[in-house]
């Protein structure tokens, strides 16, 4: 058996819930672009106006980092895996969880005043 398998099976687990999160923050990216398009369907004067168009740069703003977080998540994932079989006296850095928390938290604001207004 291995050692600390406890510790790896939390940090796989870890590793799964991210990347099941960057799946989700792509998804949502998809759904926000395509909304644009639904927006200019039913109002085609709309397309003249800016309000779609950055909908729809939001949405691929999403798409992109959502693609970003994957390979981060990655590195924190074998850091950590690395850390596991060879302890250290390190504090786990929680920098991509508030980051993606700020991310979200402002494209949240952003859409909410861009679509209803």
């Amino acid at each position: 058996m291995r050692p600390n398998l406890r510790e790896h099976l939390a940090n796989e687990r870890t590793f799964l819930a991210w990347l099941r999160t960057s799946i989700a923050i792509i998804a949502f990216g998809f759904v926000i672009d395509k909304f644009s398009l639904y927006l200019r369907y039913l109002d085609p004067s709309l397309s003249a106006k800016s309000g779609s168009l950055k909908v729809s740069l939001v949405g691929t703003g999403l798409l992109w980092a959502g693609t970003l977080v994957i390979p981060v998540v990655l590195w924190r994932f074998l850091k950590e895996q690395r850390d596991i079989d060879q302890p250290t006296a390190t504090k786990s850095k929680n920098w991509t969880i508030i980051a993606i928390a700020i991310l979200l938290t402002v494209v949240g604001v952003y859409l909410s005043l861009t679509v209803g207004s």
